[in-house]
């Protein structure tokens, strides 16, 4: 079931987590992306499973997204309003405008 953050539709986590949801629905085997990423089929498991342990590192997931051929997008939203207004680059990837409420944040892709 998918649940609402102030007008921003969020979906809920595959069960799974969301590297075993995507490599499944690429119908890709551990095995696969393991060489695709550079590692073994084991410590690709191991990062799915980091993955729903919530221990797994940014550069993991970064490198887990290339390796499914994905676009991995990241990023915090206050519970509160407040804070200043902006939309700057970053030097990890680019930055786009996320609006909720009445503030603008940015939103960086990894």
């Amino acid at each position: 079931m998918d649940y609402q953050t102030e007008g921003i539709e969020v979906p809920d986590i595959p069960d799974g987590g969301w590297l075993k949801g995507v490599r499944q629905s690429r119908n890709l085997s551990q095995r696969e992306v393991a060489e695709r990423a550079g590692v073994s089929q084991q410590a690709f498991d191991q990062f799915e499973r980091g993955e729903m342990k919530g221990s797994v590192t940014l550069e993991t997931l970064r490198n887990a997204a290339d390796a499914l051929d994905s676009e991995l997008v990241y990023f915090l939203r206050p519970r509160r309003a407040g804070g200043r207004r902006s939309a700057r680059r970053s030097g990890t990837g680019s930055a786009a405008s996320y609006v909720g409420g009445d503030e603008e944040l940015p939103v960086n892709l990894l």
